[in-house]
């Protein structure tokens, strides 16, 4: 090779994008667990805070431990539902406070 392209004088560019910064080249991202990192200490970004506690299967959703509350953040039993209206379950209908056994 007689001539060294432009971008590539400065021995600093490994890509040909017409400057000598080095710090805006192409970042990599890479994903291990629930942490996702950006090459060239570019850092590092936990998303756990993202990660649903519920399983899937198929289309269906489903938790295997723990109670689960529609309108309260803190259920005492396996389903909770506190709603100030009606509540439908399947194909019958219990009014604010009932109990369906």
């Amino acid at each position: 090779i007689s001539a060294v392209p432009a971008g590539f004088a400065d021995n600093l560019d490994q890509v040909n994008d017409g400057d000598a910064n080095p710090t805006n080249e192409i970042q990599r991202l890479s994903l291990a667990g629930t942490s996702l990192s950006l090459s060239s200490g570019g850092g590092t970004v936990s998303l756990s805070p993202f990660v649903s506690p519920w399983s899937s299967s198929g289309s269906n959703i489903y938790r295997t431990s723990g109670n689960v509350g529609l309108g309260t953040t803190a259920p005492v039993t396996a389903l909770q539902v506190y709603a100030s209206r009606d509540v439908l379950f399947g194909s019958s209908l219990s009014g604010n406070g009932a109990k369906m056994f």
